[in-house]
């Protein structure tokens, strides 16, 4: 993203967020390099020695004011696109429903969680009986 070459196009722009790329990213980039002190921004990776870089990776980029101003189109596109992510959870599903007006329905356990009940080490779970009670 940081060579002034080319523009990426909005497909790769949207596979990059996939990478770690942010609107907010791109903010703060633009920040730094647009400000008085700096003329650009050198950033270089050590990589780990148990994992190789990706194939093609840089070792050190560069961003200049050339970069910055595709990185703030790059920017301008985040920030005006819709993203969604898919969250997959995995447990018990104990309840589904749904209103015929909705879209989409809800899972879940309906009402307050149950009380636990004290279980002693060998799984049996006893109840305490009052005083009063005759015991058989």
């Amino acid at each position: 993203m940081a060579g002034t070459d080319r523009v990426p196009t909005p497909s790769e722009i949207t596979d990059s967020i996939g990478e770690g790329v942010s609107y907010e990213l791109c903010q703060a980039l633009s920040k730094v390099v647009n400000s008085e002190a700096v003329d650009s921004l050198d950033i270089t990776f050590n990589w780990s020695r148990v994992a190789a870089a990706p194939a093609g990776t840089p070792l050190e980029v560069e961003f200049n004011r050339e970069a910055i101003a595709i990185v703030e189109r790059v920017s301008d596109q985040l920030k005006t696109s819709v993203y969604s992510r898919e969250h997959v959870i995995y447990g018990l599903v104990t309840d589904l429903r749904r209103h015929p007006d909705d879209e989409t329905g809800e899972g879940g356990r309906p009402g307050p969680p149950p009380t636990p009940q004290p279980h002693h080490l060998d799984g049996s779970s006893r109840r305490r009986l009052p005083h009063s009670s005759p015991l058989p």
